[in-house]
């Protein structure tokens, strides 16, 4: 322990001659901090990963806010809430790496496999592109809900955003608050 401190009392006391030494060491402490700090969760998005499940909950949520936000800008719509539903899930496309031998006979083999990634923490297939699921109907609570124009003005839209029939989608008055 003794040798320890003589050791960072001699050190410490070189630095203190050498300017342009405690500017090395200075520099790349501070540099080590911030690698040790862009792995923690909070300064990372690597850190954050979402599982799919999370991220089509978050896009569904967005698109609902996006919906609502809109809706209200109508003239006669008060306070809004959507609810909207979907035909399927989100659906992911993988990177595939395909193979084809042709045999002596003519006859060809096809072999097919996913393209795999490191991304640092596990192995991940490659996705080529993710697909939203599509929108299959909308109900839309809201004040002014029961006049017709307004739910006309509501259909309209509703049915141009997300190219569905007046038969999908719902408005209902919002009940009278107190």
């Amino acid at each position: 322990m003794a040798v320890a401190k003589q050791w960072l009392a001699d050190t410490f006391g070189k630095l203190k001659k050498d300017k342009k030494a405690f500017l090395t060491v200075t520099i790349g402490i501070v540099g080590m901090l911030l690698v040790l700090l862009s792995e923690l969760p909070l300064f990372s998005s690597y850190g954050s990963k979402k599982t799919e499940a999370e991220g089509t909950s978050y896009y569904n949520r967005s698109i609902e806010e996006d919906t609502e936000r809109l809706i209200s800008e109508i003239r006669g719509v008060g306070k809004v809430s959507v609810m909207l539903t979907y035909e399927s899930s989100e659906e992911t496309v993988w990177a595939k790496d395909s193979e084809e031998k042709n045999g002596q006979d003519g006859d060809g083999t096809y072999n097919e496999k996913h393209i795999i990634v490191d991304d640092g923490d596990a192995e991940t297939g490659l996705a080529v592109r993710v697909m939203y699921p599509r929108v299959r109907g909308v109900a839309v609570v809201c004040s002014g809900g029961d006049d017709p124009t307004v739910k006309s003005e509501i259909k309209s839209l509703i049915s141009a955003l997300f190219d569905i029939g007046s038969n999908r989608i719902s408005i209902a008055p919002r009940a009278a608050e107190e």
